[in-house]
């Protein structure tokens, strides 16, 4: 077929594309059909929204001897009528190689869960992971838009934060004592997991729930219920002192 003839690696060259913009539907549609029209080889592609402002970086192969004068042409037209800021950089091959080879290192998973995100909470484990030789890949927000103060919905909020690493981890005993010293300084809590078949697969969690998972303890509700919540929430509130009668909850 015209355009798929096989061609000389010497005349491919190799570019990362990065945009940025107001977010709406349909611009991956019309970056993609300006690549497509110049028949480029996507190598890695991502994207995300942060506050109504779309980021997408791709990594391109093109042939840089028909035609990528008018790719980049009809590449600044496009974006100039989106409204994109682009910018348009030449990727050496030995710095592509290098990337590629870093891909076999091993993967790690650190989740981050606080009332609020500080930035100070960020830089601690930003600092710890960079201290143990360990790359930040991917950063992902797992919980909802965080509510502003004021907000009703602000008290019972949580914001919860994945980060994905890669590199190879000398001593992760000594890792996991630096979170932990992180945790008793600042009121977070971190979960640290390897990115293997393990835990892609778990298909179940145990949590306490009770004041942790949610904000109120599911006993004096059903008291509620039932009219005698002061009294269980008296109870509830010594969970060392059961006296209720000489009845121990515990022993039936």
């Amino acid at each position: 077929m015209p355009g798929n003839e096989p061609r000389l690696a010497e005349d491919l060259e190799i570019a990362l594309i990065h945009l940025s913009g107001p977010d709406r539907p349909g611009l991956a549609v019309q970056i993609m059909a300006v690549l497509a029209e110049a028949n480029v080889d996507v190598l890695d592609v991502n994207q995300t929204v942060v506050f109504k402002t779309m980021m997408m970086g791709v990594l391109i192969r093109f042939p840089f001897r028909s035609g990528s004068s008018s790719m980049v042409r009809n590449l600044l037209f496009t974006t100039f009528q989106l409204e994109l800021h682009v910018d348009i950089k030449s990727v050496p091959r030995s710095d592509y190689e290098d990337w590629v080879g870093r891909q076999g290192k091993p993967t790690w998973i650190l989740t981050i869960v606080a009332r609020k995100l500080k930035a100070s909470y960020l830089s601690g484990v930003s600092e710890i992971v960079a201290k143990h030789n360990l790359n930040i890949t991917i950063v992902t927000r797992l919980s909802g838009r965080a509510p502003l103060e004021h907000s009703s919905a602000a008290s019972t909020k949580r914001a919860c934060l994945e980060m994905r690493l890669r590199g190879d981890l000398g001593d992760e005993a000594k890792l996991r004592a630096d979170l932990l010293k992180l945790c008793t300084a600042v009121p977070i809590d971190i979960s640290w997991q390897k990115d293997d078949i393990y835990r892609r697969y778990r298909r179940l969690a145990c949590f306490d729930m009770d004041s942790t998972l949610i904000q109120c303890e599911v006993i004096d509700e059903l008291a509620a219920e039932a009219g005698v919540k002061d009294q269980v929430c008296l109870a509830s509130s010594q969970p060392h002192h059961w006296s209720l009668g000489g009845w121990n909850p515990l022993h039936g």
